[in-house]
């Protein structure tokens, strides 16, 4: 049935009868629940007394009798996003697969109260993404840094963020004179020497809610200067500078502050290119040949190129 009503309109129109958008919506969202159905029967399958005669699904040794029903969840929530995805962007499934071609690079935090495309109202594909505890960008972080070459070297991506949150658990940890122990003390000192860094005016705070959040904006503020660090980053940036087609050196960083009370995002208060500027004696790789000036004029003569070439086309 699902497969005929899908067919009826295309044949009306094949037939020369003319089909509302209304008789289209109705055969596609048809389809929709009887794929949604099908769908339905093959997770109860997956998860019920079925589950060990089900190709390409493993079980354990001596469980296959007992059902894993702990991912139903996870299972009927997808088949619920998908189904909301393919009405509101049928092309979808079908875009993935080609490629990505994200706008942002994100820095953000492991906090499950962080997750970056349902806070920015984005897609699959907006947004390539890094994630670890207290949103760090730590030069001994293999993860961190092979993203940032991948997608600043490989995707071109133009922006990069670093994204805090206010109530960060690890920016509390690490407050703590505590061993942790393991890895993730390891991770903490990270933050701690950050809290050196920034000493004088942190212990100048005594509301400890207000120390905090504003060691979650300096923590920002240090990320982003070490993705500034970065050598993909620098030679990326001074290549962008010297091109007169970029409207500016890519790729940008910018420092944002997630408020989970709230749900809202700001920006750092704090002029990230000045800072970065501060300490390029330091930490600069790379130099550019030309001066700003210099590349001023040369983005004003290829502008002016530009618009006869359009003018001719």
């Amino acid at each position: 049935m699902p497969a005929i009503s899908l067919l009826l309109p295309l044949l009306s129109l094949a037939l020369g009868a003319t089909v509302s958008p209304r008789q289209m919506v109705r055969s596609r969202m048809t389809s929709l629940r009887h794929s949604s159905r099908q769908n339905n029967r093959w997770m109860k399958r997956m998860t019920g007394s079925d589950a060990a005669a089900a190709p390409g699904v493993a079980v354990a040794a001596g469980a296959s009798d007992v059902p894993d029903k702990s991912l139903n969840d996870l299972f009927a929530s997808n088949q619920r996003w998908r189904t909301v995805a393919q009405l509101n962007d049928y092309p979808l499934f079908e875009k993935l697969p080609t490629g990505q071609w994200p706008k942002y690079l994100w820095i953000g935090c492991s906090d499950s109260r962080v997750p970056e495309t349902t806070i920015l109202g984005m897609k699959p594909g907006d947004i390539f993404v890094v994630r670890n505890i207290a949103n760090q960008a730590q030069r001994q972080d293999i993860a961190s840094q092979a993203a940032i070459a991948y997608g600043v070297g490989v995707l071109d991506i133009p922006h990069i963020v670093v994204c805090g949150h206010y109530g960060c658990g690890g920016i509390k940890a690490a407050l703590n004179n505590v061993d942790h122990g393991g890895p993730l003390e390891n991770w903490l000192t990270y933050l701690r020497d950050v809290y050196r860094l920034h000493k004088d005016e942190l212990d100048a705070i005594t509301d400890e809610d207000a120390k905090q959040r504003r060691f979650v904006e300096l923590n920002v503020l240090e990320q982003c200067l070490n993705v500034y660090k970065n050598d993909v980053v620098q030679s990326k940036r001074v290549a962008t500078f010297e091109d007169p087609s970029k409207p500016f050196p890519m790729p940008q960083v910018h420092g944002l502050i997630y408020d989970i009370s709230t749900g809202n995002i700001n920006r750092l208060d704090v002029d990230l290119e000045k800072y970065a500027e501060k300490y390029s004696g330091t930490y600069g790789m790379y130099a550019p040949t030309k001066t700003n000036d210099e590349m001023a004029k040369e983005r004003v003569e290829f502008k002016k190129v530009e618009s006869v070439e359009e003018a001719v086309a």
